[in-house]
């Protein structure tokens, strides 16, 4: 039988592009047997996975994140951490025995001195170190201290099993960015940041672990980024794999939604965006 995963891509707070797709297909009876997410997509997975996005009420997770945000400072991981533990009573209240596998990208740190320096004050520059690293398609620094990591409901062979006691710890870790996230983050007390500094989409990996048809959902216009460092491109990597692109028809700045700046408006209008894409793709396909 044929088996399909919907791999969702990483992007700040362009991830209501994913959330937008997501809510489309659900509405229309279009599902998955599996969902992997990276970073911000995580949420509406997670949801997606249950057969839930009815439960949430369109973008009103993402402005309560950013209203949040805008207002403490800009703590960005308190924001997240606050969002997590206010959803993860209804995400567990929502997984069923026939809810779809869901798989979510880590970066676990390897080296000590990686560890240090990620877990500790150091964090911070390295992160911005690690942004210009990206302009040079430079992933010297993840190749050498980090491991790419999938934690699962169905977990593989060197996968983390999600349960009820690390399923926060999980969606927090996912979403870690060194240069702008405070708050360290562990899983089952190995230290994890962001899942897109080792893969920002799975839709590779999730050909690799055994599904027919892969969807790929990315917020972002252009060839798309396996990692942060741009150092592969899922688009050239395709070849005879059954992966399908859905993106936006124009970068999403465009009407006021940036990584960590978003217009007023900006939820409602990227969230339509990518409904209709969602609906197009359906059209196209089914």
């Amino acid at each position: 039988m044929s088996k399909t995963a919907i791999a969702c891509a990483s992007g700040s707070f362009k991830g209501i592009f994913v959330h937008g797709v997501l809510k489309a297909f659900e509405e229309n009876g279009f599902y998955a047997d599996a969902y992997a997410a990276a970073s911000s997509s995580t949420i509406p997975a997670v949801f997606a996975a249950s057969k839930a996005m009815g439960n949430q009420n369109s973008f009103s997770y993402w402005q309560k994140m950013y209203d949040e945000f805008q207002s403490n400072g800009f703590d960005i991981a308190q924001s997240i951490l606050n969002r997590i533990e206010e959803l993860t009573p209804l995400l567990l209240k929502n997984r069923k025995e026939d809810s779809a596998e869901l798989i979510i990208g880590l970066s676990e740190v390897i080296n000590p001195e990686a560890i240090e320096l990620t877990q500790g004050d150091g964090a911070r520059m390295l992160g911005k170190e690690l942004l210009l690293a990206t302009r040079k398609k430079d992933n010297s620094w993840a190749e050498a201290n980090l491991r790419k990591v999938f934690a699962s409901t169905a977990a593989q062979t060197g996968d983390i099993q999600i349960n009820e006691q690390n399923l926060k710890e999980v969606l927090y870790a996912t979403t870690r960015m060194l240069h702008a996230w405070k708050h360290p983050a562990t899983v089952n007390s190995r230290p994890m940041i962001d899942a897109s500094y080792t893969c920002s989409c799975a839709a590779i990996e999730m050909h690799e672990r055994g599904f027919d048809q892969v969807i790929a959902i990315i917020p972002e216009i252009g060839p798309v980024a396996h990692n942060f460092f741009n150092t592969l491109f899922i688009n050239d990597e395709i070849g005879d794999k059954n992966i399908q692109l859905i993106q936006p028809p124009f970068d999403l700045k465009n009407i006021g939604i940036d990584y960590l700046k978003v217009d007023k408006e900006g939820f409602q209008k990227g969230f339509t965006i990518g409904y209709k894409a969602g609906i197009a793709f359906l059209g196209e396909n089914l």
